[in-house]
């Protein structure tokens, strides 16, 4: 049997796994997540080039535009992210802090395709707490000491908890277009910006996409 003819095959059984999906959805409304993040990861793993379409469109119906490889959701890695974007954007409400999400989670993305290893972590942990990168987790960061002791009676970090588990399962939309860096307006813009393009500007942070653009 030929490449193609494989391909094909496939082909037509993840439009099956699609069709399913679409018939889940419509019975068993709670399960639809679940079954796009099923057919999601299998896409990835066979190759976007091939079924990208197909599966993306699966995706939106459900989700909007997913994240992936999806990050396992445990307790411990929901309340870092958690706590990261409330620490850096709870005064920039949902949307600033869904943009901060989204620079974590293009951090990720971007270490997964480097194999699981880059400079700025190899976790959604490592990430957040990278020494210089996102400054609430500065112990001499003013935002600090509330960062730790915030719960979930504030209704800004509840928000950040629902945040930041949907953007472990996959099921955050980037709203940042790819940005992997961004610094506060009023600030002196940092060195790593100069020369670079920005790809947007959400509430009172300035975005930027470096080292993944590359990618």
């Amino acid at each position: 049997m030929g490449r193609g003819e494989i391909l094909a095959g496939e082909g037509l059984m993840f439009q099956f796994l699609g069709i399913l999906a679409l018939i889940g959805a419509a019975i068993y409304p709670k399960k639809a997540v679940d079954a796009v993040q099923q057919v999601g990861t299998i896409g990835v793993k066979v190759g976007t080039e091939v079924f990208g379409p197909f599966i993306q469109t699966v995706k939106t119906v459900f989700t909007g535009e997913l994240y992936g490889p999806f990050q396992p959701v445990d307790a411990k890695t929901q309340d870092i992210l958690a706590r990261t974007v409330w620490g850096e954007a709870r005064g920039e409400g949902d949307y600033g802090m869904k943009a901060v999400a989204c620079v974590v989670m293009n951090r990720y993305r971007y270490t997964v395709r480097e194999g699981g290893k880059y400079w700025w972590g190899n976790s959604v942990i490592d990430i957040c707490k990278k020494p210089y990168q996102f400054s609430c987790w500065l112990p001499n960061d003013p935002n600090y000491q509330k960062m730790l002791k915030v719960t979930t009676a504030d209704s800004n970090f509840k928000d950040a908890m629902t945040i930041a588990y949907d953007a472990l399962r996959g099921a955050l939309t980037d709203v940042t277009n790819g940005a992997d860096y961004y610094y506060a307006r009023g600030t002196k813009a940092p060195s790593w910006s100069k020369g670079e393009t920005e790809v947007a500007e959400i509430g009172n942070h300035i975005f930027y996409q470096i080292d993944s653009a590359v990618a």
